[in-house]
């Protein structure tokens, strides 16, 4: 069972019904986790859904079992290794709000595959952000300025098709590559 609550029409965290559906859930085999200032809903698949906060603490689930995330509209910042090595993740869906991605966040996450998007709003990448994501064929930065990309934000992305980074048409700032990726306006 998966319950998004990332999706609740003000943004507001999880209305009395909503929160009756989690307690109900996490009685079938699913948990809820609460404190670093949001509450969660982790299903008994690893599939973490439902944010509401407007930042993910440093380290807040680094060495996790998760295989998806869907983070909520609300995250503008995700912090320093907040999903450092989940090894198992194999999905994620970004916001249209984020800004910022710390240091680290999702190094070694080497099940990541499929198209990593990161939306227009990013301003930040920090270093070694998606370092060792092997399992990525495709990224996209959707920036129409580019954004600070730290050190070896991408560092062992080897199997990123053509060695690409896909960026807006007439995007400016970008360098043309990072960590043996060649940016290539095409979006």
């Amino acid at each position: 069972m998966s319950l998004d609550l990332g999706n609740t029409p003000s943004g507001s965290p999880p209305n009395a019904s909503e929160r009756e559906q989690l307690r109900i859930a996490s009685g079938l085999g699913a948990s809820v986790v609460t404190g670093l200032d949001m509450t969660i809903y982790v299903d008994n698949m690893g599939i973490l859904t439902g944010l509401y906060d407007t930042v993910i603490s440093d380290d807040a689930f680094s060495f996790g079992d998760l295989v998806a995330i869907h983070i909520g509209h609300a995250v503008q910042t995700i912090g320093s290794g907040a999903f450092y090595y989940c090894s198992s993740l194999e999905a994620l869906t970004l916001p249209s709000r984020l800004t910022s991605i710390g240091d680290s966040a999702f190094r070694f996450c080497g099940d990541l595959g499929g198209t990593l998007v990161l939306p227009h709003t990013v301003s930040s990448i920090g270093a070694l952000a998606f370092a060792s994501c092997g399992a990525l064929t495709r990224i996209e930065i959707h920036a129409p300025v580019a954004p600070t990309i730290g050190s070896q934000a991408f560092l062992y992305c080897s199997n990123v098709s053509s060695a690409l980074i896909h960026v807006p048409v007439g995007a400016t700032g970008y360098a043309s590559d990072y960590d043996g990726l060649t940016v290539v306006y095409d979006l």
